[in-house]
């Protein structure tokens, strides 16, 4: 364990300031990910509702015709209230979770304008311009990159340096940490190196894998899958980073339970700098969208389901009630029944995603050379020049960081807990995630695709 020693000092300098706005950037990326997925407000109800205000207006105007002006005012008030009336008569009778989710909508707009404001990239030109929030309608022929993505490669590329490329040096040996090999039986903790690991890749593995690669492929073409996973290998310093951070700045409280995660580190590790006003209400706005982010998931898999049970789609409140059971069922058991459900769904759900890619591949064994073949040649794309390679990889890094999370202070959570007494050893355990999650899961749904060329029969 020579490198656990000498790298653990290393980790405790890091600039914990950092990891403050990754953490926040998954919040954010989480509530633009359920703005995607609520439904539009209608505009029926509303245009109803004006309709009718004119049609009371006129009948009041109608029947006051040639009185004096006193009554015509007396009768514009009326027409103006009878107006109102309708309206709030539309508003009552528009379903309830449609007025909730358009408030939620404004909301989380609000908030991805921000954190996902496109920066424009000089010397390149977009194929279509692209509107610049809070510019009055402004927009920019330039090739543009997310503020969250640029952010997350920045935070990759420094820890991947900083940190001596651990993700190319320490893949063998967080293998055999997972395995339990350097397990004690006195190590402090809740779950296991395999619990922890298999808890944090359920909130990744999913989505992202399957329709996540074939957005990009359809938006970059086979291109971005190389970006992909480029940006899954710089990942794995961002976890490891973050997570070694989670389980050096938990609580143990006194009946066992440990408590950890981005929140800690930026509320602790700041003040231990000497920036504790700054880590404490930064610590709180991360728990509070923390909630927002989460809810994502929830509109992704009702979104997912309807497509096999349409049933649901009429009554998505009976939806949200079994899920809402389900969850409730594992999370009040705290991280320890989290970790047990994990342990034994995630690796159940990877096994047949992969096997069945598996699968396929074999029976086109032979298309499989030629396919990384069209991987590489468009990830340059020279024939469209610096602009294509741009928007080649911009696609392929913002699916990726939408896949694997590394970065935004959500693996630490689950990482916090594990039994160790080496906080750097469960930080090589992290930098599994994005190996499985976005190199390896995502390359093999990639090269299904690409095989298969369904991103070639995609309507334009």
């Amino acid at each position: 364990m020579w490198h656990t020693a000498r790298m653990l000092p290393s980790t405790r300098r890091l600039p914990t300031f950092l990891l403050v706005l990754l953490a926040l950037l998954w919040a954010g990326s989480g509530a633009a990910a359920a703005a995607s997925s609520l439904p539009a407000q209608e505009d029926g109800a509303p245009v109803a509702a004006d309709s009718e205000g004119e049609g009371a207006s006129a009948a009041t105007e109608s029947a006051v015709e040639g009185a004096a002006a006193a009554v015509e005012d007396a009768a514009a008030g009326a027409a103006e209230a009878a107006s109102d009336g309708a309206d709030d008569a539309s508003a009552e009778g528009q379903n309830w979770m449609d007025r909730v989710d358009a408030k939620m909508q404004a909301v989380n707009r609000s908030v991805a304008d921000v954190i996902f404001y496109p920066i424009p990239i000089p010397f390149t030109k977009a194929d279509s311009p692209t509107e610049l929030p809070f510019t009055g309608g402004a927009k920019t022929e330039k090739q543009t990159i997310r503020f969250a993505v640029l952010w997350l490669i920045i935070g990759a590329l420094i820890f991947t340096v900083r940190m001596g490329f651990v993700q190319l040096r320490m893949v063998p040996h967080a293998i055999q940490i997972t395995r339990g090999k350097y397990d004690e039986g006195d190590d402090e903790g809740e779950v296991s190196h395999f619990e922890a690991l298999s808890a944090a890749l359920s909130a990744t593995v999913g989505l992202g894998n399957i329709a996540g690669v074939a957005l990009a492929i359809s938006l970059g073409g086979p291109g971005a899958t190389f970006w992909m996973i480029v940006a899954g290998l710089l990942g794995m310093a961002s976890k490891f980073t973050e997570c070694t951070l989670g389980q050096i700045y938990r609580h143990e409280r006194s009946d066992g339970s440990v408590m950890g995660g981005a929140m800690y580190y930026l509320s602790d590790g700041l003040k231990e700098r000497g920036r504790g006003l700054l880590g404490k209400p930064l610590a709180i706005v991360f728990a509070i969208l923390c909630i927002g982010g989460s809810m994502a998931g929830g509109n992704q898999s009702l979104g997912a389901i309807e497509g096999v049970a349409p049933v649901l789609g009429d009554y998505p409140w009976g939806y949200g009630i079994v899920m809402t059971t389900a969850v409730g069922i594992v999370i009040l058991g705290g991280l320890r029944r989290i970790a047990d459900v994990a342990s034994a769904v995630v690796p159940t759900m990877c096994g047949i995603y992969v096997l069945a890619c598996l699968y396929i591949l074999f029976m086109a064994r032979d298309e499989i050379g030629p396919a990384f073949g069209t991987i590489i040649d468009g990830a340059f794309t020279p024939e469209a020049g610096l602009g294509g390679a741009l928007g080649v990889l911009i696609v392929g890094f913002q699916r990726a960081a939408f896949s694997n999370e590394a970065g935004v202070g959500s693996a630490a959570i689950a990482h916090s807990a594990a039994k160790t007494k080496y906080p750097v050893r469960e930080g090589i355990v992290a930098l599994l995630e994005p190996l499985i999650d976005t190199v390896i899961i995502c390359t093999m749904t990639a090269l299904v695709i690409v095989i298969s060329q369904g991103y070639l029969k995609v309507d334009p």
